[in-house]
């Protein structure tokens, strides 16, 4: 902040320097100051309005909420800690982090306000460096604006409440949104694992059904083996069908051969009683 202060002083010091090289532009920028001298007399009234701080400070004191917000680092660190709520205050805590710059850039200029309104009560000589100081002009007419902005806007005075306070509460602030961008990557990185995790169990189920169907088509496999077995199967027993049909074919010829064999043998023993009956008889 010293260095950006020393920056702004070292570039109102060049604008003075080059009025002072050309007189002539000078005195014209002081024949024609009167509204700027007026503008000056309004920024004297902006500055003890500004030096009217109890009633802004009874203001701020009413906006306990923000305050207590600000000043309850506890909260903060419970936000921090819980991580589902953290990703949802991110996006708040963009807005807010934006606001709180905002806030540094108004807070800064108003510092540097304060500071030009002093010196035109306290030196002539710093009065007529702020008539011919067309940038210094510059920075009251936006402190100007930045009043009406404060007479308007009820969070830029809750904001206003403190100032090296608020300095490094604004330090703190960008840790945090450092911190909440951190656990913003680190929740799309979750995110990322839970689709690769996602992704490996639906790789997994299918690796599964793959497995289940080897084995489907393993058992298919098998399946068909046996039934061209049973279809061997029953082509065998088709022909030991057959070779029994002939078997008892052949047990009916054999049965049937004995059967005439023994016949023949009766017949032959009938022929020879006969014979031997003939042969009595005469």
């Amino acid at each position: 902040m010293r260095q950006r202060l020393k920056r702004w002083t070292d570039q109102d010091s060049a604008e003075l320097y080059r009025h002072r090289q050309d007189p002539a532009g000078l005195y014209r920028t002081l024949q024609n100051s009167t509204g700027i001298y007026r503008t000056l007399q309004n920024s004297t009234d902006i500055y003890r309005n500004l030096q009217d701080s109890a009633g802004l400070c009874r203001t701020l004191q009413d906006s306990t909420d923000i305050f207590r917000t600000l000043q309850n680092s506890t909260d903060i660190d419970r936000t921090l800690q819980d991580s589902t709520g953290l990703y949802r205050t991110l996006q708040n805590s963009t807005g807010l982090y934006r606001h709180l710059q905002d806030s540094t850039d108004i807070y800064r200029t108003l510092q540097t306000s304060t500071g030009l309104c002093r010196t035109l009560q306290t030196s002539t000589d710093i009065y007529r460096t702020l008539q011919t100081s067309a940038g210094l002009h510059r920075h009251l007419q936006d402190s100007t604006g930045l009043c009406r902005t404060l007479q308007t806007s009820t969070d830029i005075y809750r904001t206003l409440q403190t100032s090296t306070g608020l300095y490094r509460h604004l330090q703190d602030s960008t840790d945090i949104y450092r911190t909440l961008q951190d656990s913003a990557e680190l929740y799309r990185h979750l995110q990322d694992s839970t689709d690769i995790c996602r992704t490996l169990q639906d790789s997994a189920e299918l690796y599964r059904h793959l497995q289940d169907s080897t084995d489907i088509y393993r058992t298919l496999r098998t399946s068909s083996g046996l039934y061209r077995h049973l279809q061997d199967s029953a082509e065998l027993y088709r022909h030991l069908q057959d070779s029994t049909d002939i078997y008892r074919t052949l047990q009916d010829s054999t049965g049937l051969y004995r059967t005439l064999q023994t016949s023949t043998g009766i017949y032959r023993t009938l022929q020879t009683s006969t014979g031997l009956c003939r042969h009595s008889i005469r």
